[in-house]
């Protein structure tokens, strides 16, 4: 089996789980950034991230986590609030917030302050010329749901996925589009950001033969130019 070369990324403890093809099935890894992700990966065709690609600066600037959680229903809450850019600037929380709340009328969680590194260092890069892989945002539960509706509908996993029912449920779904057996067992600790970045990477795989579709449609783009959308692939092809 030869599986096509781009990579899943998920945000994990001590910096970027990434999925990878090897030549015997997918291989993983953890890069301390996602500079350092995107110079290992260098020939990768596409990266599919969980990460905000795209930042308000305004009200008008829509991004896709409204219908992304309508999709997601009892999961809605795994989709996060993306700050606005002006937000992600800022020294510390209380002064973020407050930004966030004069900018788009609604105050900033703590989780969504915790990823702001990671969404500024992002939001970087797309802004400053380069070669290499195509980056897209996508999300792990829509990807999960969307592999358990056979690629037709959103079929939202309802266990979370830091329980051990909601992990070995992601798991056997996984093992049904993907190769498995050689996969190097993880530590405890990176096990869910494991099954995140493989759901990922066989959406990026699948979409090199099936295409991609966006959430919304029609994607907003932000002020800088940069489009605003979550990716899954067109339909459904076994890898």
């Amino acid at each position: 089996m030869i599986l096509p070369p781009v990579v899943g990324a998920d945000g994990c403890a001590g910096g970027w789980m990434a999925v990878y093809a090897g030549f015997s099935g997918p291989r993983w890894a953890v890069y301390p950034d996602l500079e350092g992700l995107l110079e290992a990966q260098s020939g990768a065709r596409e990266i599919w991230g969980d990460v905000p690609l795209g930042l308000p600066e305004s009200p008008e600037d829509l991004r896709p986590e409204p219908e992304g959680r309508r999709l997601l229903g009892r999961r809605a809450c795994t989709l996060f609030s993306v700050p606005c850019r002006q937000a992600t600037v800022c020294d510390g929380y209380p002064e973020a917030s407050r930004v966030n709340r004069q900018i788009l009328s609604r105050g900033l969680s703590r989780q969504s302050w915790n990823i702001v590194p990671v969404i500024r260092q992002a939001d970087r890069l797309l802004q400053t010329p380069r070669t290499g892989p195509h980056l897209r945002e996508s999300h792990p539960e829509l990807c999960f749901g969307w592999l358990r509706g056979g690629g037709k509908t959103i079929l939202p996993l309802l266990e979370p996925k830091h329980t051990r029912e909601g992990l070995a449920l992601r798991m056997d779904l996984l093992k049904q589009h993907l190769p498995l057996n050689s996969l190097q067992k993880p530590p405890p600790r990176w096990a869910a950001d494991l099954a995140d970045a493989l759901v990922l990477f066989v959406c990026a795989a699948m979409s090199q033969s099936a295409g991609v579709q966006t959430i919304p449609e029609c994607p907003a783009v932000d002020p800088k130019g940069i489009p605003m959308a979550l990716h899954l692939p067109a339909n459904l092809i076994q890898l």
